[in-house]
């Protein structure tokens, strides 16, 4: 597939995947309030197990009236898998920095401890525990888990 139409294809994905997380959108009350997206990112603590956060993206006025929009980060690669159901990979890292964006369908991760983070459609995980034990992964429910994955440059 020709670049051009694959960025295409890309960006009208992420546009849908945008209206499928407004609910963790925090709405602006009034016109001079910024919103926030709500992101939860994994990583790798002192201990090398992998921990959750809830982490605060901000937005600031865009170039365009009514229009709010978080600083922009370099992407890497952008991607998307489709798993089927029943799908589990055991005890793995990231490989590399990445946001994932769920498009359909359920998966959920586990962190070690037993601590499950849902990946639903309304959901952003920042995935950052390159290190350590990692996190198993596994799709949950009766259709394919599809997902968007957008490897950012630190």
């Amino acid at each position: 597939m020709k670049p051009l139409v694959c960025c295409a294809m890309f960006v009208i994905a992420l546009s849908f995947t945008a209206a499928a997380i407004h609910s963790r959108v925090a709405r602006a009350a009034a016109p001079d309030r910024l919103a926030t997206v709500s992101v939860t990112r994994i990583f790798t603590g002192p201990d090398g197990l992998t921990h959750a956060e809830p982490i605060e993206v901000s937005l600031s006025p865009g170039s365009i009236p009514k229009l709010q929009q978080s600083a922009p980060e370099n992407v890497a690669s952008a991607y998307f898998v489709s798993v089927e159901p029943g799908f589990v990979e055991d005890w793995h890292n990231a490989s590399a920095h990445r946001y994932v964006f769920t498009l359909s369908g359920r998966a959920e991760i586990e962190l070690a401890g037993g601590e499950k983070i849902p990946l639903d459609h309304d959901r952003v995980l920042l995935a950052d525990d390159l290190t350590g034990k990692g996190h198993i992964t596994r799709v949950i429910g009766k259709e394919a888990w599809i997902a968007a994955f957008v490897q950012i440059e630190k």
